[in-house]
């Protein structure tokens, strides 16, 4: 194996430079690109969960606004219809 003189080492040195900034940018890349993903998925499940509550919301004001099936007694207890098994 030859001996590296000054030339050599300041070309090793370099290219050593050059991949490991090339490597350390493609993980930020990545780092960015992955978070930027789990950003946009969390915002997608808010926007769902809003909907669902507002949709819950509505359906409970509508089933507020109607008026109660009462029994005759005033009652809004539903009667319990039971039959006796006979063996």
């Amino acid at each position: 194996m030859q001996i590296l003189d000054t030339t050599g080492w300041v070309l090793v040195g370099g290219g050593a430079l050059v991949m490991g900034g090339i490597v350390l940018r493609s993980i930020g890349q990545g780092a960015v690109v992955l978070a930027s993903d789990m950003v946009d998925y969390r915002r997608t499940e808010v926007a769902q969960r809003k909907q669902a509550n507002a949709e819950a919301e509505s359906a409970g004001r509508a089933a507020s606004l109607e008026p109660l099936a009462l029994n005759a007694d005033g009652t809004i207890e539903e009667p319990i219809i039971g039959e006796v098994e006979t063996t």
